[in-house]
């Protein structure tokens, strides 16, 4: 037997053979090849479990050497039908079936309905196989698809959504087949949105917003609400959900923050965010053409210039960062853009609260952002942007859980988060958001820093809005 090389014959013609459970026996002879390793020899059983009794050996000699399951046994291959396999010297002839056997078959069922409407499909049908689920397949043609399809006309304009202060009306259009991603992979590109009635209310203001804001009107809308909020502990906003939001890119550190619309031509964000060294604050601001801005989109990829089909890449014309900017303390800056932003649902300013709103105590507050969503080293970033509802906490609370040698002012800063939830890594200059009454939403942070490797376990650090109100005022004029 020394010298045998792997591989495999058949004994006979193959077939398959369909009997009850409990295989009759039989007698098969099956005589081994000295130079192959294994010989196959087809049977008439059911299942492997059917006994295998040897009768007698074609050497005799060698006989007590061959056990079931070690030199002879029953197989099963793909197609279904069985073997007795034996090897080398174990060969002779076998009493075959007389045992239990395994399972019942079934007839094909009826093949399914072509997987297309048009042109080439497939078509599948099942049954029940020895205790397992078959399947089958097959080629369908149906009649040639329409060679050329295009958009049919934009149907009219909907509603206004609001009566005054700004909102927002809709047209849709649909593709000639009758499947609109047969014109665009875009989900969106069968609707077209557009501002309306944009006039200020009787009122004149915002409840709360700063009067100076010139889009007053418009700020803070969320088209969708967003229930049951990774950043840590979020979900996946939805596109368009919160249209002020922004993602600044440095294109030579390739580090990225968060940032968010305040009007048509400046983007709030974090200082440190924007200085030459991320791990300076001395070095003041890197050059506005180290940026790119990406907005309208809530899922963003750096490497692709086509991250969504709603994503606009933006220039910046210039960075201002605040003066006594430490990290600390006063970690705002200020990017103005080179072409003015046109507002529409996915993109619309963030209201600003007046300065003598906190935000503490207000439910449903959310911060939102790419970073990370693990403590994990070395965790990845989100391509998605994800949001989570956060908790503004009383300034005595900050200053138990701020560093040690920090000295937490509260009128420039507060602390959210905790819990399982907060922002991390990659969040830096994000907006922390909370909704007044008039259901819009308001600033009232700015990521800027958090406890290496427990974010959403301790709490984070953020610049707070309503305390620089003046300096944003200042210096977007």
């Amino acid at each position: 037997m020394e010298g045998r090389g792997i591989c495999y014959i058949l004994c006979a013609s193959i077939f398959i053979a369909f009997l009850p459970p409990g295989s009759p026996a039989e007698n098969v002879t099956c005589q081994s090849e000295d130079d192959l390793e294994y010989t196959y020899c087809p049977v008439h059983v059911k299942s492997i479990d059917e006994a295998v009794k040897k009768v007698s050996s074609e050497d005799n000699d060698f006989a007590q050497y061959c056990n079931k399951n070690e030199d002879y046994g029953l197989t099963q291959f793909q197609d279904w039908t069985f073997y007795l396999w034996v090897t080398g010297g174990c060969g002779g002839v076998f009493e075959v079936g007389s045992g239990s056997g395994s399972s019942v078959d079934t007839n094909w069922g009826a093949w399914t309905a072509c997987s297309v409407s048009c042109g080439h499909g497939i078509q599948l049908r099942t049954r029940e196989h020895l205790g397992q689920h078959a399947k089958d397949t097959r080629n369908c043609q149906l009649a040639s698809c329409p060679s050329v399809v295009s958009w049919n006309t934009w149907g009219s304009w909907g509603a206004c959504s609001k009566s005054c202060g700004g909102g927002t009306t809709e047209r849709v259009r649909t593709c000639s087949s009758g499947v609109n991603t047969d014109c665009s992979t875009n989900l969106f590109a069968n609707k077209h949105s557009k501002s309306c009635n944009t006039q200020d209310c009787k009122s004149g203001k915002v409840p709360g917003a700063v009067t100076a804001a010139p889009n007053q009107g418009l700020c803070g809308q969320a088209p969708a609400n967003h229930f049951g909020f990774r950043i840590i502990g979020g979900t996946k906003a939805k596109s368009c959900e919160f249209p002020w939001m922004v993602n600044v890119l440095n294109k030579k550190s390739r580090t990225s923050c968060g940032g968010s619309i305040i009007d048509k031509t400046h983007i709030l964000t974090a200082a440190h965010c924007v200085t030459v060294d991320v791990d300076s604050v001395t070095d003041g601001p890197a050059q506005a053409e180290d940026f790119k801005i990406y907005t309208g989109s809530n899922r963003i990829f750096h490497d692709q210039d086509d991250s969504s089909a709603l994503v606009i890449t933006r220039k910046a014309s210039s960075i201002k960062i605040h003066e006594n900017f430490n990290y600390d303390r006063n970690d705002i800056a200020i990017i103005t853009l080179a072409q003015p932003i046109v507002f529409d649902r996915c993109h619309m300013p963030i209201c600003l609260p007046s300065s003598q709103q906190t935000g503490i105590g207000v439910s449903g507050c959310k911060v939102m952002g790419w970073g990370t969503t693990s403590n994990q080293d070395y965790a990845d970033t989100s391509s998605d942007l994800l949001v989570t509802d956060i908790k503004v906490r009383q300034p005595s609370y900050c200053k138990q859980h701020a560093d040690e040698g920090d000295d937490f002012r509260s009128d420039i800063r507060l602390c959210a988060g905790g819990n399982g939830k907060g922002s991390c890594s990659g969040d830096s200059g994000g907006p922390l958001v909370c909704p007044g009454t008039d259901n819009r939403y308001y600033q009232f942070g700015i990521v800027s820093s958090g406890p290496e490797g427990e974010c959403g376990t301790e709490p984070g650090f953020y610049t707070r809005v309503p305390g620089l109100l003046s300096w944003i005022k200042a210096n977007t004029q």
